[in-house]
């Protein structure tokens, strides 16, 4: 079903890449049918599995914009596993990334990075009971870049707020909470949201931007 953790939602929905809206609909309706928990009282639990992943298949081939993404990420990883490397960028970063933006786990495009106070967590919006506005509110995040090094920034929270803070952080603005990473003796690292001082330089809150080795028009953390 996946290719180095690319989910192939199309073999799910067992259509064609080229396949019509109509022809997922239908599919998705017979395999829920399929499914069904009902139908499969010697092994519901396998059927309940089955039906999540169906609906987040049919949530993403459904979705002409969601779609487009997932077919763009499946055509970046397959092209990595061939070794050929993306097209390079023909502007800098500076100037192509936008104020605002939501992060997303390659080749999960029904899933975004979202806060919580300090904590963060990679979660779906069927894995948190929470309304459209809430859920989106707290996965959006903008770049603070630091003037010392070239490509060098901070991934901030929009609308967190550091300690002396009198509003959340907006895009072009300074404080707020940053991406961080918290690292302890024999522990793996967290990425956690945590406080820099402006104009102070801290390795656990700054990251190089990079072009994306795998993903053409995309750009990684370092």
């Amino acid at each position: 079903m996946s290719s180095k953790g690319i989910v192939n939602f199309y073999a799910l929905l067992e259509v064609g890449e080229d396949a019509e809206d109509d022809d997922i609909k239908k599919s998705y309706r017979r395999l829920v049918l399929k499914w069904h928990p009902d139908k499969n009282p010697s092994d519901r639990d396998k059927a309940e599995e089955q039906i999540r992943l169906i609906n987040t298949a049919y949530a993403t081939l459904s979705n002409p914009t969601k779609r487009e993404k997932y077919d763009l990420q499946r055509c970046a990883v397959n092209n990595k596993n061939k070794g050929m490397a993306p097209r390079k960028p023909k502007v800098s970063p500076k100037i192509s990334l936008p104020k605002e933006f939501m992060l997303q786990p390659l080749g999960h495009p029904e899933k975004f990075l979202r806060y919580s106070g300090k904590k963060t967590a990679v979660v779906g919006r069927q894995d948190v009971e929470v309304k459209f506005k809430e859920f989106f509110e707290t996965a959006k995040f903008s770049l603070w870049w630091v003037p010392e090094v070239n490509n060098m920034c901070r991934v901030r929270a929009l609308g967190s707020k550091a300690d002396g803070d009198r509003r959340g952080a907006g895009a072009g603005l300074a404080g707020g909470l940053n991406l961080s990473f918290r690292t302890a003796a024999n522990t793996e690292s967290e990425v956690i949201l945590g406080a820099a001082r402006k104009g102070k330089r801290s390795e656990n809150v700054d990251f190089i931007i990079k072009e994306s080795p795998e993903y053409d028009g995309a750009y990684r953390f370092e």
